[in-house]
């Protein structure tokens, strides 16, 4: 709810000095705009927006790119209107684009909130036809749909502002980003408006923010290891809004799941409601180096467009826990591309601690163009697949399971695998963990949780079969080992250890 529907700004502005020439008063604009006021002697114009506090931290922030991530009623389309007003006044013959996911979005929206805030004195031409606003001092305004990046590359902007942004790709940003080159300023910027999701404005925006200001979660322990100076977030809770209704949050929690009200009206993006995996931040730990003579398993999942990855296991033999510790995630390459990488992880793994290589059963299938298989591209060049189980159900309830039991660890480096596990949901419209358990996972961004699905597939269902304790050694230096039992060897206290002899074992 933006503050237009609380209130007139301009109110108490109404019949004071001029604060720039000081011989007439402040009345209507010709349009009666709330916002604004005009002197009746040098007809100066007078905005009338006083930012709340969160306002205020967000307009006084100088990064380049910042987003406002607020709960319904936050005044978050407001506050973002006036920074793009603000910003066209001051930048003479500049271009700034403004838009969302679809037109009927953005016209209910953004474009409705900047025109309810500009007065039409400050407007020299409207063409509907184009859908743009040229402004008195030639700034042109231009009003898209953000559907296509491909529409985008042509232009030079000064500035951008993506409202709803959780429903726009993250390719929109991206190329929004690269036409921000417009030479009219050196003051070019990006902003976004959004309510909270799980998708990449948490994931490449938020997480990736050299400063998080406001909201009642504290993400240091969720970001991401290189930040990004350009970024800033500002989170909002709708109580902040102190132009709301009194009832405003009774009346819109009223019979709502607690996910709902958490990320709807207290700007919260934990939302572990309908996330298939909801204990896997209780997996990630940081990476370690791998004893050489634990198994090893790798799981694949393939792409073109998309992204081809593989998963690398390694099986604590004393616990049966399994650890992704590494992984390979790229789109656009070919087969050589993606076998290489491969080998270099398979070729440091010891002779006999190669579990499996498990791939997208779909693999096996060979093409009509050369009537060869995905699988036999790669044995080609030395990677050997064996189909996974595709059985999505029986797969995520095994991963689930693992990660149930503990048994399953992921090393916060696996930044591409933790992106997407954060994101695996079943559809909003089922609220607990019981209801969504028989549901399918929405098929969107999933190659690493398929890749994880075939992998966890192929192990025991009794996790304790995984536990090996021929290999559960534990070297204290280079002339000593301690062992819990080594069949076919001598069962002594102690034993010098012997590179040549015992070296296999690693």
């Amino acid at each position: 709810m933006s503050q237009t529907q609380s209130f007139k700004p301009n109110e108490q502005h109404i019949s004071q000095i001029c604060e720039h020439c000081h011989q007439g008063s402040y009345q209507h604009t010709d349009d009666h705009n709330d916002w604004w006021v005009k002197c009746t002697e040098c007809l100066s114009l007078k905005f009338c927006y006083i930012p709340q506090d969160h306002q205020y931290d967000f307009h006084k922030d100088t990064a380049m790119f910042r987003m406002y991530a607020g709960g319904f009623g936050s005044a978050k389309t407001s506050t973002c209107a006036t920074e793009f007003i603000e910003a066209a006044l001051r930048t003479p013959n500049g271009l700034g684009l403004i838009g969302a996911q679809t037109l009927p979005q953005l016209e209910n929206t953004a474009k409705l909130e900047l025109k309810n805030m500009l007065t039409t004195e400050l407007i020299k031409h409207e063409r509907l036809q184009k859908n743009e606003i040229i402004l008195i001092n030639g700034y042109r305004i231009i009003f898209r749909p953000l559907d296509d990046p491909d529409k985008f590359k042509s232009l030079n902007l000064t500035h951008f502002w993506i409202e709803e942004a959780s429903d726009v790709a993250l390719t929109i940003f991206i190329q929004l980003k690269t036409r921000l080159r417009n030479n009219v300023t050196k003051d070019h910027f990006g902003i976004l408006s959004t309510n909270p999701s799980m998708g990449w404005i948490k994931s490449e925006f938020l997480l990736q923010s050299q400063s998080i200001k406001g909201g009642t979660v504290d993400y240091s322990n969720q970001m991401n290891a290189e930040l990004n100076p350009f970024y800033s977030t500002h989170i909002s809770e709708t109580a902040k809004n102190k132009y709301l209704p009194k009832d405003f949050i009774e009346m819109n929690s009223k019979g709502k799941e607690q996910w709902w009200i958490n990320r709807f009206l207290n700007a919260s993006f934990e939302n572990k409601e309908g996330n298939v995996y909801p204990q896997w931040e209780d997996s990630l730990v940081q990476p370690f180096e791998i004893p050489k003579h634990w198994e090893k398993i790798q799981g694949s999942d393939f792409g073109i467009n998309d992204p081809t990855v593989a998963l690398w296991g390694a099986i604590d033999p004393k616990t049966g826990t399994t650890y992704i510790c590494d992984e390979h995630y790229e789109s656009g390459k070919a087969v050589p591309h993606h076998a290489i990488e491969m080998k270099k992880r398979l070729d440091t793994i010891p002779f006999g601690r190669l579990r499996f290589v498990v791939g997208d059963p779909s693999g096996q299938n060979r093409s009509h163009s050369d009537m060869r298989s995905v699988f036999e591209h790669y044995a080609e060049h030395g990677v050997y697949f064996q189909a996974g189980m595709n059985k999505l159900e029986d797969g995520v309830y095994k991963v689930h399971a693992f990660f149930e039991l503990g048994i399953l660890k992921i090393f916060s480096s696996c930044r591409n695998t933790i992106k997407e596990i954060q994101e695996y949901r079943y559809p909003e419209n089922s609220d607990t963990r019981k209801t969504n358990i028989g549901d399918k996972p929405i098929d969107k961004d999933n190659h690493a949780m398929d890749a994880l699905r075939y992998m966890i597939a192929e192990l025991p269902d009794n996790p304790k079969d995984l536990i090996n304790k021929s290999y559960s050694f534990y070297v204290e230096n280079s002339q000593k080992i301690e062992y819990d039992s080594i069949p076919h060897a001598l069962q002594d206290d102690e034993m010098v250890y012997n590179e040549q002899e015992w070296g296999s074992y690693y």
